[in-house]
């Protein structure tokens, strides 16, 4: 039985429980007193101690600190208890609701409250003791054998076909990874080998299965993955046979057993440990999804490189397409030319037509001017048919020079239309010399902004400027070192002729 002491209560004071005497003490006691006494006489009574139980309303929370309940497996009783983030970090296994555990702290009073609690500096599995000692005694004797060396590590394949799988089939860490590799790389093959992973038959169900992936050796990579839980759970992993039948898989190996603080001899001896199965799978896609990755990369370039083609070409369609313009432009201006000299020839000939309509009218005046003056002009007669015949026109020369004339024009017109089918012919040679496509295979380029607008000053550009140059075959990135503004650059020439 406890001494009055041991909760604070000094011996000359009555606490009213002994034969119903009043307390002596004049004055009452403080509640945040009595549990101070309380909390003191606890510390130097019980001090650091250890004490085992079962989990109960476990809650681990943002800030680190765990928070839980440890039940009597015997007994109706119950402590809450608590781990702060300190000392809940160095946990070597992942603690749940109904797991029997064993704690080392101190017994503690939570005055806001008047509640008893623990204070808990250490958790293990409740008998892992011995199992953690043939854990570091078999860890320290395969590595004397050199079965966790660097040197004897097997590279993963960077573009896996076919992916094994050593679990269970009914465990969450076989879903977790077909999840994960349906999302990185579907087209996969992923080959199971079924074992169970926990239980007394799980260490030679691993070392069967290995054994048979080996013989197969259908796999370019194998994952031997399980969930987390506590040391005892994950033992058949840290047995000496599954270890060295690890260490002789033809094929490279990733352990993904439990969580990120649990360690197991398979981790040592795989390959490549990973945190948990989820992260194994995409550790052995990892190649695939860099693939992935760089494939966009250049699925980017490309389209980029077709746009500037596309870009070039609209260029030299709409070039074609003003000299289309032009050529018939000067096609119309030629038929129009041609049709004005068919109208001088029309009015020529109409001029001709009427010119010996007037002399066929004068030969008809004359004949009546004779018969009524016969007799007045018979001495005249022969001057006047003289003179007629002096004024006639010489209608076979002024044919024959309008014969010329018109050959004349329509040879000019011809060598006009000549001259300017040649200066047409030159005008499309320059053009073709003044293409984009070709002033390009000169080796010379065009410098764009990254929103593709074409630079033709230097004054439009700033220091550290990223610019596209666009050559005949393909783009390139730079950046802006300097800028020389073009009236600086002017001056500068003027002064090296000078």
């Amino acid at each position: 039985m406890y001494s009055r002491s041991y909760f604070g209560v000094p011996p000359d004071v009555d606490d009213g429980f002994a034969g119903g005497m009043q307390v002596s003490r004049q004055a009452p006691f403080d509640v945040a007193e009595i549990l101070r006494s309380i909390k003191t006489e606890l510390s130097r009574l019980w001090g650091d101690i250890s004490v085992q139980g079962e989990l109960r309303s476990f809650k681990a929370y943002p800030s680190g600190h765990i928070y839980f309940d440890l039940r009597d497996r015997k007994e109706d009783a119950l402590i809450s208890c608590v781990l702060f983030r300190r000392d809940a970090q160095r946990l070597t296994f992942r603690p749940k609701v109904g797991d029997l555990v064993e704690l080392r702290g101190m017994l503690n009073i939570y005055e806001p409250r008047g509640q008893l609690n623990f204070i808990a500096r250490q958790m293990k599995p409740a008998g892992a003791g011995d199992l953690f000692a043939q854990f570091l005694a078999l860890k320290e004797k395969l590595a004397a054998e050199g079965l966790f060396a660097p040197e004897r590590k097997k590279p993963l394949a960077a573009y896996p076909d076919v992916i094994g799988v050593v679990t269970s089939p009914e465990a969450a860490a076989l879903r977790d990874v077909v999840r994960t590799l349906e999302r990185n790389a579907p087209w996969v093959k992923v080959i199971l080998y079924p074992t169970s992973v926990q239980g007394a038959a799980a260490e030679g169900e691993i070392v069967q299965a290995l054994r048979l992936a080996a013989q197969r050796r259908e796999v370019d990579v194998l994952l031997v993955v399980r969930g987390g839980g506590s040391i005892a759970d994950l033992w058949s992993f840290n047995s000496e046979s599954v270890a060295r039948m690890l260490a002789q898989m033809p094929m490279p190996v990733i352990s993904g057993v439990g969580h990120e603080v649990d360690f197991t001899i398979a981790d040592f001896v795989a390959d490549v440990r990973a945190a948990t199965p989820t992260a194994a799978a995409a550790m052995a896609v990892e190649g695939w999804v860099h693939a992935a990755q760089r494939l966009g990369a250049l699925k980017g370039k490309l389209a980029l490189g077709i746009n500037g083609v596309l870009d070039i070409s609209r260029l030299r369609l709409s070039h074609a397409d003003r000299l289309s313009f032009a050529y018939r432009m000067f096609l119309e201006r030629s038929r129009a030319r041609l049709a004005a000299v068919g109208d001088f020839k029309r009015f020529l000939t109409d001029y001709l037509d009427r010119l010996a309509q007037r002399v066929d009218g004068l030969q008809g005046q004359a004949g009546l001017l004779m018969h009524r003056r016969v007799a007045q002009l018979q001495a005249q007669l022969a001057m006047t048919q003289a003179q007629l015949a002096a004024r006639r026109p010489d209608f076979a020369a002024a044919r024959s020079e309008v014969g010329h004339v018109h050959a004349s024009l329509v040879k000019a017109a011809l060598t006009q239309i000549a001259l300017r089918r040649e200066r047409l012919l030159a005008l499309d040679a320059r053009l073709q010399a003044l293409d984009m496509a070709q002033v390009l295979a000169r080796g010379y380029s065009v410098a764009t902004t990254v929103d593709g607008r074409v630079v033709r000053d230097a004054d439009e550009l700033s220091a550290d400027q990223k610019l596209e140059l666009h050559f005949s075959r393909g783009t390139a990135g730079v950046r802006v070192e300097s800028v020389q503004a073009a009236q600086k650059m002017r001056q500068t020439q003027k002064n090296q002729r000078d």
